[in-house]
């Protein structure tokens, strides 16, 4: 992949390139006089006709500590990569146990639920429940960059 040089400064809604460049001398030489006037302007490589992203159709699941399944959302195309654990939210906005969210890249919700009920169990039975780093870090070996084998 190739990559090209940008000039940029800002951020969120001022965020702006102020112009791209084939070579990061080029570049520079323009943020020098540049950043006399914008003292935010740095540098970014930006990748050129990047490969496209793969879209997956996925299935999101709320389950809590007990299995109770609490929602499946209808499937949905995201990019690949994107499964696997999202967090602990709440049952319901203003109250409720701590609910684990899980993406599984599938159609059907029975086989979303079921994985997403394998995960519990998993972290359960390593009391990771409700601890987010610590579920990072014991899920990290089932990482599969959204080909999950289940």
């Amino acid at each position: 992949m190739t990559s090209i040089w940008g000039v940029s400064s800002g951020s969120y809604s001022d965020y702006s390139v102020e112009a791209l460049f084939s070579s990061f001398e080029k570049a520079q030489k323009f943020l020098d006089e540049y950043s006399k006037f914008e003292p935010d302007a740095r540098l970014e490589a930006f990748d050129y006709d990047p490969e496209p992203p793969v879209a997956i159709e996925i299935i999101t699941v709320h389950i809590d500590m007990e299995g109770n399944v609490l929602r499946v959302y209808d499937p949905r195309w995201a990019r690949e990569g994107a499964v696997g654990f999202v967090g602990y939210g709440l049952a319901d906005v203003w109250r409720g146990p701590r609910v684990l969210i899980w993406v599984v890249p599938t159609t059907d919700k029975e086989r979303a639920i079921k994985v997403a009920n394998e995960k519990r169990a998993i972290i359960l039975a390593n009391e990771a429940w409700g601890d987010h780093e610590a579920t990072l870090a014991l899920l990290e070996p089932f990482a599969t960059g959204g080909k999950e084998p289940l």
